[in-house]
């Protein structure tokens, strides 16, 4: 299309425009910055809601900065970055305009016309890190065929080849070509977004937006990812959009922070270098609920075969929340899967107290879109669980109110809802259910802080009144140190330490745990 011509967005060239002087600049050498991206009474809508999805907001993003947008599940900074890149929801209604500073031209793009049409030539300077990476990634196609074409530049096979397993090496695989030939489906949820952020490296980009990037990774593998992503921004000159809602990673990696839900900057914390104890509800030690022995778990994959657990045994008893950490692919979702059915081992059992509730081991998932029916309305999905399953003293609406939905929320389906709302749905259709055990893998990975505050309190409240045993599977330790009974630490498929968890959090043993600790903590205090 000619230049001017299209209703839509407007192309001029000002290269004066491209700086602007802050107002109040923060400490730094240069005087000026180079402006990349302005946002001018950008908002966004749904039909028939009361409320904004995006509430107004003005802001400019700066060349070769990590700008961190902070709020709170439904805040709408998810909405805000697909938005920058060009993805919207198809019943969207946004506002506003975004100008966009992309090598020698300013795009002017205009929010309120219709239909929304994004321009092509502004997508090919964008790349994007999802929150959800099995979402963000072809099923049926293998993960290095995916970054391949994001390669398309380099004409010669065998050097696109050469260059996606040396991105793979980047993030922190350290089988190579394994990760190139699998499917998503045979990777962690770790792994599957360290793919991503392979595929969003292999575009020539001078914008990458992360949305929630590490919030499938355990700590271990965090703190090299964030780390990796920052030698990267330096080596390609790259302008980082950041989204989260923890405010710990954020500080680390941003040079401003941008507070979405008071649309003000704030100033960067550190991080908290010690725990406070914590008084947990008994447990009936002589109860036992879940007894696992020696259970093995292998995966095939071409020639290789791939073991994901080895020999593992614990067991459950009534009231206790049994707490396993370790990194990504090192087998906790894999143990999770056995117990809930999912998958068969190959080696081992495990026994219930009463065999007959064996199927009755809910599970909520660290992805909170593969257990919601797209079609389905929330409110409509609670009450099918209710009407399947044995009497629940609670309502449907009692239940999604519980864990702070709103009722606006309730006849919505889940494309409309955050990240975070998503996965409260999870936990009330689990709860719908009448668990007899309960497995929660990362149950809090999407959540902002102060609402995993609120269902980590209600999963403790759960615990203490009905006694039902869970099992915790995250990364995040603080969530482990305040709930977990005792601890698993699982490396590499096998149990390497184990024990309550405040002797743990106090005395590691393992080296592994060493690490793992020290580096969310600082040091450890006995």
């Amino acid at each position: 299309m000619p230049q001017g011509t299209s209703p839509y967005y407007s192309q001029k060239t000002h290269p004066q425009k491209n700086f602007t002087k802050p107002k109040n600049p923060l400490p730094s050498p240069l005087k000026f910055f180079i402006v990349l991206i302005e946002l001018v009474d950008v908002s966004i809508k749904f039909p028939g809601a009361r409320d904004f999805a995006l509430k107004l907001v003005s802001l400019s993003i700066r060349q070769n900065e990590i700008i961190g947008l902070l709020a709170p599940s439904g805040a709408g900074k998810s909405l805000l970055g697909n938005l920058i890149a060009g993805f919207l929801p198809k019943e969207a209604i946004p506002c506003g305009k975004i100008i966009y500073h992309f090598s020698d031209q300013v795009v002017e793009f205009n929010l309120e016309q219709s239909p929304f049409h994004f321009p092509e030539n502004i997508q090919r300077h964008i790349a994007m890190i999802f929150q959800n990476p099995q979402e963000a990634l072809n099923p049926s196609m293998k993960c290095g065929k995916q970054i391949t074409e994001a390669l398309w530049y380099i004409k010669n096979k065998k050097n696109r080849k050469k260059k996606a397993l040396d991105l793979l090496e980047r993030v922190q695989f350290k089988q190579v070509s394994r990760a190139f030939d699998a499917y998503p489906h045979q990777l962690s949820g770790g792994q599957q977004q360290r793919i991503l952020i392979a595929i969003a490296l292999a575009k020539k980009t001078q914008l990458l937006i992360a949305d929630e990037p590490t919030t499938a990774l355990d700590l271990h593998i965090q703190f090299e990812i964030l780390s990796l992503i920052k030698e990267i921004k330096k080596e390609e000159n790259l302008t980082i959009l950041w989204t989260t809602h923890d405010k710990s990673v954020m500080f680390d990696m941003a040079d401003r922070v941008f507070d979405l839900e008071h649309h003000v900057f704030i100033p960067k914390t550190k991080r908290p270098k010690s725990l406070a104890p914590v008084t947990k509800p008994a447990y009936k030690e002589d109860k036992i609920i879940l007894s696992v022995q020696q259970i093995s778990k292998s995966y095939q994959q071409k020639k290789h075969r791939i073991q994901a657990i080895h020999q593992i045994s614990f067991q459950l008893h009534q009231g206790e929340i049994l707490g396993i950490i370790g990194q990504s692919g090192s087998g906790k979702s894999t143990i999770a899967k056995i117990l809930s059915g999912i998958e068969k081992a190959d080696e081992g059992h495990f026994s219930l107290a009463h065999p007959k509730e064996k199927n009755n081991i809910q599970m909520i998932f660290q992805n909170p879109a593969t257990s919601l029916e797209p079609t389905m309305l929330i409110l409509d999905a609670v009450q099918e669980v209710l009407r399947y399953n044995p009497p629940n003293t609670k309502s449907a609406q009692e239940l999604l109110q519980e864990l702070d939905i709103d009722e606006s929320l309730f006849s919505r389906f889940p494309s409309e809802l955050s990240g975070g709302q998503q996965q409260r749905v999870a936990i009330a259709k689990a709860l719908a259910a009448n668990p007899s055990i309960l497995i929660l893998d990362e149950p809090t990975a999407s959540l902002d802080q102060a609402t995993s505050v609120q269902v980590n309190s209600l999963i403790r409240s759960i615990a203490a009144n009905q006694k039902i045993p869970m099992i915790y599977i995250s990364h995040e330790l603080n969530n482990i140190y305040l709930l977990a009974h005792n601890l698993l630490i699982i490396k590499d498929g096998a149990i390497i330490e184990t024990g309550k968890t405040e002797d743990i959090f106090s005395h590691p043993k393992h080296e592994y745990t060493k690490i793992l600790v020290n580096k969310y903590l600082g040091s450890i205090q006995s």
